[in-house]
């Protein structure tokens, strides 16, 4: 994946196309459109797989409150995104880890506990 310095995007159909033609959603069907990926897999995806000037681009096109979210709920925990969270902790979200705003719990992969743990 190649960087996209300063690639302007002038909607959220563009950007979405963008990633899109690098691999970003690369489990998913290659002919998918945005009206059928919901805004949090778009920003899961962008902030686990795109370079850093398309994760800087998801915040023209989401609420810094809502990837917040995503990122907390879907990576902030995963050892595997461990570098990755720092970075986005600390430069996209403003998080203070002084003051504690970055709290990680003990870092796990959950999806694989869950299969684990079936009979």
């Amino acid at each position: 994946m190649g960087l996209a310095m300063n690639k302007i995007f002038e909607n959220k159909s563009q950007f979405f196309e963008h990633l899109k033609s690098q691999g970003i959603f690369w489990c998913y069907d290659k002919n998918i459109s945005l009206e059928q990926v919901h805004d949090d897999i778009i920003i899961e995806h962008t902030l686990k797989y795109a370079d850093f000037f398309e994760i800087a681009d998801l915040f023209k096109f989401y609420d810094k409150d809502k990837i917040l979210r995503v990122w907390s709920d879907t990576m902030k925990d995963d050892e595997r995104f461990e570098k990755i969270n720092v970075l986005i902790a600390r430069v996209f979200l403003d998080l203070d880890f002084e003051k504690g705003d970055y709290d990680s719990k003990p870092l796990r992969r959950r999806k694989i506990e869950m299969l684990a743990s079936k009979d």
